[in-house]
């Protein structure tokens, strides 16, 4: 079997106690199957403990809505969704350090920021949009500190890799043809909607949604920590329609 990455610590553990000991690191990108993990603990040149674990590898999946497409009405059965529930996003952990006065117990933490989200009119101004226009998101995925930990150190856990839109128009599902995976631009580090089919980095809201207000729902998630992965769901700023693109125009004489 290929060795794919390896990694020594030293590791310090009081006397008749434990210790956390936790290692990061990259799936390639091209892999598939299965890998193993597998650690062993030293102590004086000897192997003193050895276990191991098999993962099933997947792909980055990529979920978008379809292209959009004129209506005369919206679709029989619909009625407008409401913005489901958020939840908070964090993990905590503690490990022992030692210090000039002995071994120190320390807690740590680490959060996904709640803050909402801004959506922005691809034409128009502030937060104002009409039924059958697009509009585009710069989403940060930004970390926070969890009140009463040491702020977690960088090494100690990884980006959020995924963030997934939830649309009210298709109830807020979370599945194929419902949401849409943002993609990281690698330039500015921000998430954004994928091409709509030529039409650039946007989404287009359908024309027989009613007017008021629309919210977007996003799943950020895959942070992973020491306590496992960090999973956060967040409601946007709201976007105010008022009318469709059809009430922009007029038959002039």
């Amino acid at each position: 079997a290929e060795i794919i990455y390896s990694e020594e610590k030293s590791v310090i553990v009081p006397k008749k106690d434990k210790n956390l000991c936790y290692f990061k690191w990259r799936v390639p990108k091209d892999i598939g199957g299965e890998v193993s993990a597998r650690l062993t603990v030293v102590y004086d040149g000897k192997d003193i403990f050895t276990d191991g674990k098999s993962y099933d590898t997947v792909p980055y999946t990529y979920l978008t809505t379809p292209d959009t497409s004129y209506e005369a009405a919206a679709p029989a059965g619909f009625s407008k969704a409401y913005p489901p529930g958020e939840t908070e996003g964090y993990a905590t952990w503690w490990e022992y350090v030692y210090t000039d006065t002995g071994f120190e117990k320390r807690t740590y933490g680490i959060g996904i920021d709640g803050s909402p989200d801004a959506l922005y009119p691809m034409r128009g101004a502030d937060n104002k949009i009409s039924s059958g226009r697009g509009f585009y998101a710069n989403i940060a995925a930004k970390f926070t500190a969890v009140s009463g930990r040491n702020l977690a150190l960088y090494n100690s856990y990884t980006d959020i890799q995924y963030i997934t839109a939830l649309f009210p128009e298709f109830g807020y599902a979370y599945a194929p043809n419902k949401c849409k995976t943002l993609i990281k631009n690698t330039l500015n580090g921000f998430f954004e909607f994928p091409d709509n089919f030529g039409y650039g980095k946007q989404h287009f809201i359908p024309l027989s949604h009613p007017d008021g207000n629309y919210v977007i729902q996003l799943i950020k998630t895959d942070m992973w920590t020491p306590a496992g992965a960090v999973t956060a769901k967040e409601n946007s700023k709201p976007l105010k329609i008022s009318g469709s693109v059809y009430d922009e125009y007029y038959i002039g004489r």
